[in-house]
């Protein structure tokens, strides 16, 4: 379907200035049409709690009625990000640290209580939370993203989001995205060299 074969080419590195840049649209407007020659989607941005200036995510509607979400920044799943993310087939989830790692990490107590604040990050717990509201029968791939290089390890956001998974019954896959890889559905083990960071469409 159209979700499918747009996330199997588009190579989103969730850098929303350059997304801004390369749509040519002001980042707080951003209500756009995209396509390739081949694929046809609606950028619908969404409101997110973050302590930054005027913060969004995303979700890319295909005329299909599939969809891909993607949730970043988000401080707290609020009612809106979580209507907005509804029913995607696809989904990209923040799933920034584990609490624990964090206090015990290295980072001052200033930038511990902003990331976790309403306004902040959210935590491995956090995104399963985020994940058992947005669950459906339609669900096929769940990206955890945002990952901190200091308070979280890839297979700990992994184990935690892969039990809410099963403790929900869907059989959807689970992949860890680093800052430098593409999103990609299917998803897969990648052994190449890192993309640069501003590539949107492959």
């Amino acid at each position: 379907d159209e979700a499918t074969r747009f996330a199997a080419l588009i190579r989103l590195h969730l850098n929303l200035d350059a997304l801004a840049d390369q749509l040519a649209t002001p980042i707080h407007a951003l209500i756009a049409w995209a396509s390739t020659p081949r694929i046809q989607a609606w950028i619908d941005a969404y409101r997110t709690l973050h302590d930054a200036c005027e913060p969004v995510g995303y979700r890319f509607g295909f005329p299909d009625g599939s969809a891909l979400g993607i949730a970043t920044d988000l401080g707290v799943a609020g009612d809106g990000a979580v209507e907005a993310l509804r029913g995607c087939a696809l989904l990209g989830l923040e799933s920034n640290h584990d609490p624990d790692m964090l206090r015990a990490g290295p980072y001052p107590a200033f930038l511990k209580r902003r990331i976790l604040s309403d306004r902040g990050h959210l935590s491995n717990a956090q995104a399963a939370d985020l994940l058992g509201r947005l669950a459906h029968p339609g669900l096929r791939q769940v990206f955890l993203l945002h990952l901190s290089k200091v308070n979280n390890r890839p297979p700990l956001a992994a184990a935690v989001l892969g039990e809410k998974l099963r403790s929900l019954g869907l059989g959807a896959g689970l992949a860890v995205v680093g800052p430098d890889q593409p999103l990609e559905y299917p998803a897969r083990n990648r052994a190449d060299a890192p993309r640069p960071q501003l590539e949107l469409f492959a």
